[in-house]
């Protein structure tokens, strides 16, 4: 079976519990549980430390997620939050050069191809990034620490993007194939080829989250693993300490690196990108 079919496979029994669960009206199930999927290229090396780029929440870069999230989602990684690229810091010191980058992912998620731009200035051997689709019952306060959280809102603030059906992270994750895209939203996981935004199945019911972790080489120009969570239950504080905890498994003793900013970006060359 090949990486791309595991992953779609996966996201299939993965919707045929929860549609099996909402017919039958049950309180408890499997789906009350995270569900974790992981993928990787044989070139995936799980010695390598990491730089993280950001979170792409529900179609749109989020530069003030991090700050919610990024305790908690550095723990596998840090004992503090790891430095992220793309943050509100970036975009106060930088906005000619963030609105470039949220334009590009916008319409073509967060791929190889953009991850490749900063990859001269990530000090980890991999760059992850953190994608997020859906709403959970409840989004914490602080990913690492233990407060109440606050209700979901229905509808995103700027930036951090509404339903957009065009994938889980970066790049959706729905394959490891090598044809076009990759990253993250619409070329899908490890993809060279991006497919059209909204073609892979429709977005998630209210109160089903998914979040992914995938990890772009930057020696290899191209994403190498994802690691996924879907969840639909009412613990997203549990939910994401679980999701932490799968990625320290999967990459045990990973540190996590920071960005040398003096390598600098060239703001034309990301707006290039942009045209037909």
């Amino acid at each position: 079976m090949s990486c791309a079919h595991g992953a779609n496979n996966a996201w299939g029994v993965s919707w045929g519990k929860l549609a099996i669960c909402l017919v039958a009206g049950c309180a408890t199930s499997v789906d009350s549980q995270p569900q974790f999927s992981v993928t990787r290229e044989a070139d995936f090396s799980k010695d390598a430390s990491v730089s993280v780029f950001g979170i792409f929440r529900n179609g749109r870069l989020s530069p003030g997620s991090w700050a919610d999230f990024g305790a908690g989602l550095s723990l596998p990684f840090s004992q503090k939050a790891c430095e992220a690229a793309y943050t509100n810091d970036l975009v106060n010191a930088n906005p000619g050069l963030t609105s470039v980058v949220d334009d590009y992912a916008k319409e073509n998620g967060v791929s190889d191809e953009l991850l490749d731009r900063f990859a001269p200035l990530a000090k980890g051997d991999m760059i992850m990034v953190i994608g997020m689709m859906g709403q959970p019952t409840r989004v914490m306060t602080d990913a690492g620490a233990e407060k109440t959280s606050k209700p979901a809102k229905a509808q995103s603030s700027p930036g951090q993007g509404n339903y957009s059906g065009a994938g889980t992270g970066p790049g959706g994750g729905r394959g490891m194939g090598r044809g076009g895209g990759g990253g993250l939203g619409r070329g899908g996981f490890g993809g060279r080829r991006p497919a059209p935004a909204s073609s892979e199945h429709p977005k998630p019911e209210r109160g089903v989250w998914e979040v992914s972790a995938s990890f772009f080489s930057v020696s290899l120009h191209h994403s190498v693993g994802q690691v996924t969570m879907t969840y639909s239950g009412q613990n997203s504080e549990g939910a994401l300490k679980a999701f932490a905890d799968k990625l320290g498994t999967e990459m045990p003793g990973v540190l996590c690196r920071g960005w040398d900013w003096s390598a600098g970006i060239d703001s034309d060359s990301l707006r290039k990108m942009l045209e037909p």
